[in-house]
């Protein structure tokens, strides 16, 4: 990564209309935040859903930061929302990461990883965006790792056991159904491709 031009910088309340039309991937009609409450705040202690993180995600993200710094944006306590080109390339948005509340009563991150595993190895708090009181019929489609950090894997590729899926079998519904349309899913997401 050689430069990161910063198109646009939007507020947490845009970030907010954004997370409030999220819908599901199988069923675009579908937005579970559309009432939830959302929120940021600086957070220390969070819950990965997940059993890894990819080294080569965990590079970007040291990358990013530097690139981000030399123009005044530090990407863990940045309020609000980025659209970037990395090398003249495609433009794409940056949210903080994501934090939704299981029905189990676990925050857990569910998108944002690497950023927050490299914000807790920096021993460093991370501006997030706090959704809970999500629609009850359609719950995050992962579950906490029930082991947390301790149980957290640095890989090279992807492991066969990544999450503990939610299914709801009583309604025909595998964890794929629940998958929500992000914005910056996989840290940072082509702008238009939705």
């Amino acid at each position: 990564m050689n430069a990161v031009n910063v198109i646009r910088q939007f507020s947490e309340k845009e970030v907010e209309n954004i997370m409030r039309q999220v819908h599901l991937i199988s069923y675009p009609d579908i937005q579970p935040y559309r009432s939830a409450n959302i929120s940021f705040s600086d957070a220390d202690s969070l819950l990965p859903s997940a059993f890894y993180v990819l080294q080569s995600r965990i590079d970007f993200v040291q990358e990013l930061q530097r690139k981000l710094l030399e123009v005044g944006i530090d990407i863990f306590t940045y309020q609000g929302g980025l659209e970037i080109s990395i090398d003249g390339g495609p433009v794409y948005m940056l949210v903080p990461p994501i934090i939704e509340m299981t029905p189990e009563g676990n925050a857990i991150i569910l998108d944002g990883i690497h950023r927050c595993y490299e914000a807790r190895e920096q021993n460093r708090p991370i501006h997030v965006i706090e959704i809970n009181k999500v629609d009850p019929e359609w719950p995050a489609y992962a579950k906490a790792n029930p082991n947390g950090w301790d149980d957290l894997h640095v890989c090279d590729v992807v492991p066969p056991e990544k999450k503990l899926y939610r299914n709801i079998p009583e309604r025909n519904l595998t964890y794929r159904d629940l998958y929500r349309d992000l914005p910056g899913t996989t840290g940072i997401r082509e702008v238009g491709t939705n």
